[in-house]
């Protein structure tokens, strides 16, 4: 992990291109024991939340976790709590202490122009508002710039349908 985070990278990289179904069943499993993420992909999204957690690991390496969230977040449409488990993290790493690392904030805000949408959901009102307040208020002015291409993307998508390309990867 610390001395070579080229190689975590390929492993988040390997993560997202290795299509694991939805679990069905994720919320009844949550409350009895912990979804494997070699099963489904709830529990994907559960290991890559703990790693994001784990400051001892490489912050390039940290930094790669966000993009892969979001990417096992999206097209979940049987089961959306992912994508509002996934939304939570990312709006307090975007929006958070001081402390978080600038990598690690960027991508988190590139993170939520992945999954939100111009929808009229709680959820999607909270991803406009975490970025619109990290283009308004960032000490940095790339976060703030990153912030305003992700309010872009988030009102040009009117759904959570992939792109053709992005969907043969998820399925």
């Amino acid at each position: 992990g610390a001395a070579r985070p080229g190689v975590g990278v390929a492993c988040w990289a390997a993560c997202v291109r290795w299509p694991r179904p939805v679990d069905p069943l994720g919320g009844l499993r949550a409350a009895t024991r912990k979804p494997s993420p070699a099963r489904c992909r709830r529990g994907q999204v559960v290991w890559l939340l703990e790693c994001l957690e784990r400051e001892e690991l490489n912050y390039l390496l940290r930094s790669q976790v966000p993009t892969t969230l979001a990417r096992r977040a999206r097209g979940t449409e049987g089961d959306p709590s992912l994508r509002a488990l996934v939304a939570g993290d990312l709006i307090e790493l975007a929006t958070g202490a001081s402390k978080v690392q600038h990598d690690l904030r960027a991508s988190a805000v590139l993170a939520l122009g992945r999954i939100g949408a111009a929808l009229p959901t709680d959820l999607d009102g909270d991803i406009f508002e975490a970025l619109a307040k990290v283009a308004r208020e960032s000490r940095q002015p790339e976060v703030r710039t990153l912030a305003l291409i992700a309010l872009g993307q988030v009102g040009a998508r009117r759904s959570y349908r992939m792109p053709l390309d992005e969907r043969r990867v998820q399925a």
